[in-house]
């Protein structure tokens, strides 16, 4: 279903408030919701929101498999991901299905691991861990092109140790087609022992490059985590603070918290690439 917020006449109202991005799974309906217009300002309003369903998509009737993400287009398109079936099924913003994307397989249009989906204008972008590849599709299923993942190395002859970068995850693409998104520093030694690791925003040029953006408060605090062999996981239901990217890249979000109490307060920073926090 897309669900939406009655309109600002309807709930008695000044004109200019801005529909609220929902996604609900679960049951036999797949739950989304579409954003207003872009030029209308947006209106801060205490209270809760009231939602009106404006779409249904019936599990049953499209026999969705297990769903993990779905995603809202630039002009409502509706994109469900299956990884069980590691494909993509792409819908108008009416509910009528456009396209099927992705399989298994190694081969052009086909994946191994199907990762989320990131917008730039009007092409939808998913990147392949285990095939180290991103391959980049147009709304109505047509495959543009596919491209190898960056990888970082370090620097064996640097002086003193080097680092280098491992994991990355884009989240995002900024409007001059780089990406965003989480990765891990690692650094070095001379003689290739590991020196330490942190979690780091990075941005991904289009020539590859990479630039740390910002570096996220550390989530690995010992005090909500569990050692067992060498591995450590977060205590259950531990805050997990994760940034949190605009589609478009132009600002991402960290959420932090004191947890040496049970009521922490928990702050939120957002960044701007360009320069500046609020």
């Amino acid at each position: 279903m897309i669900f939406r917020r009655p309109s600002p006449a309807a709930r008695g109202l000044n004109p200019g408030s801005v529909r609220g991005l929902l996604a609900l799974v679960g049951g036999a309906s797949l739950c989304l919701a579409c954003t207003e217009a872009p030029d209308e300002p947006a209106q801060s309003e205490a209270g809760e929101w009231e939602l009106v369903e404006d779409l249904r998509l019936d599990a049953n009737a499209e026999d969705f498999s297990a769903i993990r993400w779905v995603f809202v287009g630039p002009e409502g398109e509706v994109v469900v991901h299956e990884p069980q079936d590691v494909r993509l099924r792409i819908y108008d913003s009416a509910g009528s299905l456009v396209a099927t994307i992705g399989r298994m397989g190694e081969g052009p249009g086909e994946f191994r691991h199907l990762g989320p989906v990131l917008w730039a204008a009007d092409t939808l972008i998913v990147d392949d861990a285990l095939l180290s590849r991103t391959t980049y599709w147009l709304p109505d299923g047509t495959l543009v092109r596919t491209e190898p993942m960056r990888f970082f190395e370090p620097n064996w002859d640097a002086a003193g140790g080097s680092s280098f970068f491992f994991g990355f995850g884009p989240s995002a693409v900024d409007d001059k087609g780089a990406m965003l998104g989480v990765a891990t520093r690692m650094s070095v030694s001379t003689n290739g022992t590991w020196e330490s690791s942190r979690q780091v925003v990075l941005r991904v040029g289009r020539d590859g490059e990479p630039s740390v953006l910002a570096v996220p408060p550390q989530t690995d605090d010992e005090r909500w985590g569990v050692t067992v062999s060498g591995v450590t996981n977060p205590v259950p239901f531990a805050f997990q603070p994760w940034p949190e990217f605009a589609p478009d890249g132009s600002r991402f979000l960290f959420a932090t918290t004191d947890q040496s109490t049970l009521d922490g307060t928990i702050s939120l920073t957002m960044i701007r690439p360009s320069g500046g926090r609020e």
